[in-house]
């Protein structure tokens, strides 16, 4: 009797290499099974290629994917205000 086939190999592109597309990923490698396998893309060569700059809300979560990554406590350091980002 012969083996049922084995699934097809998965393929997940995600685009954008900054701490979101970084903090998905890790979050994939974590949870899907090895049958899936990623690609990272990032257009930017370094970080002065944008003229706009770059920003992404984040949370300080000791069990997200910052801490996850190891560098939640730098991104705590770091920290600056939104100029962006506006409530009334």
């Amino acid at each position: 009797m012969a083996s049922p086939p084995s699934p097809p190999p998965f393929k997940i592109a995600i685009c954008g290499g900054g701490l979101g597309g970084l903090a998905t990923l890790l979050s994939f490698l974590h949870s899907l099974p090895p049958t899936f396998s990623f690609f990272l893309y990032e257009k930017d060569d370094n970080l002065t290629s944008r003229t706009t700059g770059y920003g992404l809300t984040l949370t300080y979560n000791p069990k997200g994917p910052l801490a996850k990554l190891g560098v939640l406590e730098l991104v705590a350091v770091m920290d600056c205000p939104s100029r962006s980002h506006y409530v009334s």
